[in-house]
């Protein structure tokens, strides 16, 4: 049987993210070196690169979100 649920913190899901894989990228980045980016294609240049830009604040909002998010799953 299948049925729908409401998980309305979805509707953030894609900048939570964002925030989150930035923060690794920015990390990736400096292990790396920004010697090595041209051995990168573009879409993941742009990751580390704008990765490395990302305040802490949203980084922390974002973990944030994904704790209640998480809940929100767990209880639908």
């Amino acid at each position: 049987m299948v049925e729908d649920v409401s998980i309305p913190l979805t509707a953030h899901a894609n900048p939570h993210w964002r925030g989150i894989a930035g923060h690794g990228a920015s990390v990736q980045s400096r292990r790396i070196g920004r010697e090595r980016i041209q051995d990168f294609g573009h879409d993941n240049r742009i990751g580390l690169l704008t990765g490395s830009i990302i305040p802490a604040q949203v980084y922390y909002k974002a973990q944030k979100l994904r704790t209640m998010l998480r809940q929100q799953i767990l209880d639908a």
